[in-house]
């Protein structure tokens, strides 16, 4: 798997993240391991944060296949598929570097749940 190292400049300026530039995932309809490549800015951004990066990534790619415009059968939003219950506005939704800081806030008080529903996509495939 090829990674890149990148400056984590969201934590502290000497913080150094291996940031992958794949990942592998569950195909939604085959059911098989997949390769999906990860933009280098989505995958920056989400690794800025103080959290496990590659099942975030996972988790965002599953949810949206990166994209930020995405509105989910439950009324679900943006790259992360935050749902509407959390409270939060369709353009903070639909921005993609707040729906990443609102995943990461949802993820530090309730963990991987809000993204079971994709969990047979984003779990990690050994």
């Amino acid at each position: 798997e090829e990674t890149k190292t990148i400056t984590n400049l969201g934590a502290t300026e000497s913080a150094r993240l291996s940031v992958p530039e794949y990942i592998v995932r569950t195909n939604r309809n085959t059911g098989l391991p997949e390769t999906v490549p990860v933009p280098n800015e989505i995958a920056n951004k989400i690794c800025s944060y103080d959290w496990p990066c590659e099942p975030a990534i996972r988790v965002a790619s599953c949810e949206s296949d990166f994209s930020t415009s995405v509105i989910g059968p439950t009324r679900d939003k943006g790259l992360f598929q935050i749902a509407p219950v959390h409270g939060y506005s369709d353009a903070q939704l639909f921005d993609r570097d707040t729906n990443i800081e609102l995943a990461y806030k949802l993820w530090k008080t309730k963990g991987w749940k809000p993204w079971k529903s994709s969990y047979n996509c984003w779990k990690q495939i050994i």
